[in-house]
């Protein structure tokens, strides 16, 4: 019996799919990203320096709140197993915007064609803005 618990405990890490928290900026997969983000939220500043939150939920929901009160909500999905997809609604003429996705630091790092960035991963939901 010892000997099944720890070849599971040595096995573990190869079935997990969240990433590593070396310090090192680490590319996320699809199944990452969703491992990652669910259940927190995503917070940052946008490039007016207003402070907002995201929220991935399930099912493809996609949330948007800032401090001023604006909301959107929106689509997303992972393409490629390698980008993260937005369509908001109302932001961004409702055109679809993917960027990469990296962790470093309790950070998310995007880089995409339409802009980079990076939010802090939370590891609550928050629902205001201090």
């Amino acid at each position: 019996m010892f000997r099944y618990v720890a070849l599971l405990i040595l096995l573990l890490p190869l079935f997990t799919a969240q990433p590593s928290y070396s310090g090192e900026r680490e590319q996320l997969r699809g199944t990452q990203f969703i491992g990652l983000v669910k259940g927190k939220t995503l917070s940052g500043k946008n490039t007016a320096g207003v402070k907002f939150h995201l929220y991935f939920l399930r099912g493809g929901i996609v949330t948007y709140m800032d401090k001023k009160g604006s909301k959107d909500t929106g689509k997303w999905y992972v393409k490629d197993d390698k980008y993260i997809c937005v369509r908001w609604q109302k932001m961004y003429a409702n055109k679809q915007r993917c960027a990469s996705a990296y962790y470093k630091d309790r950070k998310i790092i995007y880089h995409g064609m339409h802009g980079s960035g990076e939010v802090d991963l939370l590891a609550y939901i928050a629902d205001g803005f201090k």
